[in-house]
């Protein structure tokens, strides 16, 4: 293989940097799915979905304490898995 083919397949440092972040989020992904659903849901519309506490209470129904501590416990929740499955 001629040097400049073996430069072109060589994967950027910027390349390599999305592929991490990538797989790191699709680890994240899959880490938040192993949560209850209602904490699952909550972190999701919050985080994914950039709503506010008062938005989330209203569309799921909910007083916003509530959903604030779904938030909570399923960020704690989220922390120590991550902390058993991600590097």
């Amino acid at each position: 293989m001629p040097a400049e083919r073996f430069e072109e397949a060589t994967p950027s440092a910027e390349q390599l940097d999305r592929l991490v972040a990538a797989e790191r989020q699709r680890k994240l992904y899959d880490l938040v799915q192993k949560l209850p659903e209602a904490q699952r849901h909550a972190i999701l519309l919050r985080y994914s979905a950039d709503l506010e506490y008062a938005e989330i209470a209203a569309i799921t129904d909910k007083p916003e304490a509530t959903i604030r501590s779904r938030v909570f416990f399923g960020l704690s929740r989220l922390k120590k898995l991550i902390g058993k499955g991600m590097p």
